[in-house]
């Protein structure tokens, strides 16, 4: 994907773009499956929040041999749709995932973000 010219000024004067449909339905459930997956894992690469136990931040996707490694967030932040975009915004044709992240919040129970 390469964005418009558009795209970028408005990227410039916003600071951030909204790409409806960027992953597919069947990239969007394989994605939230795996989520799922890790959230059960006991590693100290999931920080959980204090009543329910529930995951509030999944660290270390990126790591090919960490607990939390995963190949579908890997290939999901390498797309050329993604990637190429982040490439294209921040004007640097160098620029790779350095680390991966999921920070969740729990509906009703969930604690407030600082």
């Amino acid at each position: 994907m390469r964005l418009s010219s558009k795209q970028i000024s408005d990227f410039d004067r916003k600071g951030y773009l909204v790409f409806r449909n960027l992953f597919s339905d069947l990239e969007v459930t394989i994605l939230r499956q795996e989520a799922s997956r890790i959230a059960t894992l006991e590693t100290e690469c999931i920080i959980r929040e204090g009543r329910s136990g529930a995951p509030k931040t999944m660290f270390r996707m990126h790591e090919a041999d960490g607990p939390t490694s995963s190949a579908p967030y890997n290939s999901a932040s390498r797309l050329p749709r993604v990637l190429g975009a982040a490439k294209q915004v921040l004007r640097d044709e160098e620029l790779y995932m350095h680390h991966r992240k999921i920070n969740m919040k729990a509906a009703i129970e969930g604690t407030v973000w600082p």
